[in-house]
């Protein structure tokens, strides 16, 4: 479902993961993603803590598994609307 919603925006996962990583392109900020969702109560994760280096990547992190599937369709779209978003300002 998560790739074909996000279709060409490259998101990384493994086939049995109930995570994955959606990397964001240009000026898009994961932190301006997930402001913009918060409201909406949807949940997503920076890769800041999960990086081990100095460089931090601008990615958001989405857990799968932790949303009823009748919901997680929903959520999927507006993530997608929110970096599109981000990404035509």
């Amino acid at each position: 479902m998560a790739r074909q919603i996000f279709g060409d925006m490259n998101c990384l996962s493994h086939p049995a993961s109930y995570f994955l990583w959606l990397p964001l392109s240009g000026e898009v900020r994961a932190d301006k993603i997930l402001k913009h969702l918060i409201p909406e109560k949807i949940s997503v994760s920076t890769a800041e803590p999960f990086s081990t280096g100095k460089y931090v990547p601008q990615a958001i992190r989405i857990a799968l598994g932790s949303v009823p599937v009748e919901k997680l369709e929903h959520a999927l779209n507006r993530i997608k609307e929110a970096v599109l978003y981000q990404r035509d300002l």
